[in-house]
């Protein structure tokens, strides 16, 4: 599971009890190249924390150095082209959490009611129309 503050501090935490190792890697770590270590905090999870740039990242967890582990409490999951599932992260500048606004790719009109097939968006510190 992830955590991220407005400062763009994240917390990464997963519980891997039977793990020897267990490193974050991703987009911001040049993917293997540079694996950040975890902690081992008892009785079996892994943590770490460290500031990320504003952006959508994408992550997972290496275990024991040839195990690619996502984390399905992160902000989104996705498969990348050799099969592998992926962990997403995003990073706002706001020190208030998004709010959704309803888009339909336009200015939505000031009248009530909703639209058919609107899509939902994030959008900081602005209140949800409609």
């Amino acid at each position: 599971m992830i955590t991220v503050d407005p400062s763009g501090l994240v917390r990464f935490r997963i519980y891997l009890p039977h793990a020897q190792r267990v490193e974050v890697v991703g987009s911001f770590t040049d993917w293997s190249r540079q694996p950040v270590l975890m902690k081992r905090v008892p009785p079996g999870w892994w943590e770490i924390e460290f500031p990320l740039p504003v952006g959508n990242h994408q992550f997972c967890y290496m275990v024991d150095e040839s195990i690619f582990v996502a984390d399905y409490g992160a902000h989104g999951v996705s498969m990348d082209r050799s099969g592998r599932w992926l962990s997403a992260v995003k990073v706002t500048t706001s020190t208030e959490p998004p709010i959704e606004v309803k888009t339909l790719g336009r200015t939505r009109p000031e009248r009530g009611g909703d639209l058919a097939g609107e899509t939902r968006t994030s959008v900081p510190g602005r209140a949800m129309a409609g």
